[in-house]
C-alpha cells in the first residue's frame, strides 16, 4: 500500500473511534481516538499474510507483529472498554479504504503474555478459561461470520460498505494525527476546477464589469463544488472533505482571475 487503510476500527455507541489498527505502507499504527500511540515499521509486506496481536489495558498497549514484540505505549488504556462495535476494512466515517485479504480475528477479555501473542488461533481455542471471546474465520462461505468460540455475535459482510458515522466536509487536519501531504489528490481538486472558473468568468454579458463577473464564476464553482461534497456525504467510499471544497474553489478562482486578464489583454490588443 501507499496510502492509510484503517484495518480494524472500535468505536463507541456515539460513533467516536476509541481505538483503531491501520496500515501506512509497510507500518503498522495503533490509535487511541485520534491519537497514534505506538505502531511498528515492518509489519506488512507485499503478497505475504501478517499475523497482528494488540493488547491494550491497565499496563498500556503491546503490539506483536508475527508472534514477535513490536512497540509499547505505557499510557493506560481503557478505550477499549467504551467499544459498542467495530468495522473491518474501514473506519466508522467511512474514510480510510484498507485494501487487503483478511483471514481470521480473535478477540480476548484479557491481556496474552508474550509466550502466548506467537501461538496460532486455534490453540488458544481450547476452552472459555482461555479468554478468547471471538473467533471469526474469513473463508469465503458467505456474508455472515460466525463466532466458532461462543456463538455469539456474527460477522455481517455487507456487499456495499456504508460508513456508521457520515461526515460533512470533514478536517483538513485531524488532532493529534500528522498531516500527510496528497499531491495527486491536491492536484486533481486544484487543477480539475480551473477550466470552469475560466468558462464561468466568460459566461455572464460583457456588459457587466470584471469585478462582477469573477465573483460570479467563484460563486458558481463553490455551489457546485459545496453539491458534490454534500453528495459524497450518501456515497460509499467517498469522503465529504472541507480541504476539497477550498481546493476546489481556489482553482475556480485562479481560472477566473485568468480569463479576467485575458479579456483585458484582449480588448488592449483591440484597442
Amino acid at each position: 500500500m501507499d496510502r492509510s487503510g484503517a484495518l480494524l476500527s472500535f468505536y463507541d455507541a456515539a460513533g467516536k473511534e476509541v481505538l483503531s489498527v491501520s496500515q501506512w505502507s509497510g507500518r503498522a499504527i495503533i490509535n487511541i481516538g485520534s491519537e497514534a500511540v505506538t505502531g511498528a515499521r515492518s509489519a506488512f509486506s507485499k503478497d505475504k499474510w501478517a499475523s497482528i496481536l494488540v493488547a491494550a489495558g491497565k499496563g498500556g498497549i503491546i503490539l506483536y507483529v508475527d508472534g514477535k514484540f513490536a512497540g509499547r505505549s505505557l499510557n493506560p488504556s481503557y478505550a477499549i472498554e467504551k467499544a459498542a462495535c467495530f468495522t473491518l476494512g474501514s473506519s466508522p466515517d467511512g474514510r480510510h479504504h484498507w485494501h487487503g485479504s483478511l483471514r481470521s480475528l480473535a478477540l480476548w477479555n484479557r491481556a496474552l503474555s508474550p509466550e502466548e501473542a506467537g501461538l496460532p488461533e486455534a490453540s488458544l481455542a481450547a476452552g472459555p478459561a482461555s479468554g478468547l471471546t471471538g473467533l471469526y474465520l474469513f473463508d469465503g462461505s458467505g456474508p455472515l461470520v460466525k463466532n466458532s468460540v461462543t456463538g455469539g455475535p456474527q460477522i455481517s459482510l455487507p456487499p456495499v460498505f456504508r460508513p456508521a458515522k457520515r461526515v460533512f466536509l470533514g478536517p483538513v487536519f485531524e488532532s493529534g494525527r500528522s498531516f500527510r501531504f496528497d499531491g495527486a489528490d491536491v492536484a486533481v481538486n486544484l487543477i480539475g476546477f480551473m477550466p470552469l472558473g475560466f468558462l464561468a468568468y466568460f459566461f455572464k454579458p460583457a456588459a457587466r464589469s470584471a469585478a462582477m463577473k469573477l465573483i460570479f464564476a467563484v460563486s458558481v464553482c463553490f455551489a457546485l463544488s459545496l453539491s458534490i461534497e454534500t453528495a459524497q456525504v450518501f456515497m460509499p467510499e467517498r469522503f465529504s472533505q472541507l480541504s476539497d471544497l477550498v481546493l476546489n474553489t481556489s482553482g475556480a478562482a485562479a481560472g477566473a482571475l485568468f480569463g479576467m486578464l485575458s479579456g483585458k489583454r484582449i480588448s488592449q490588443s483591440k484597442d
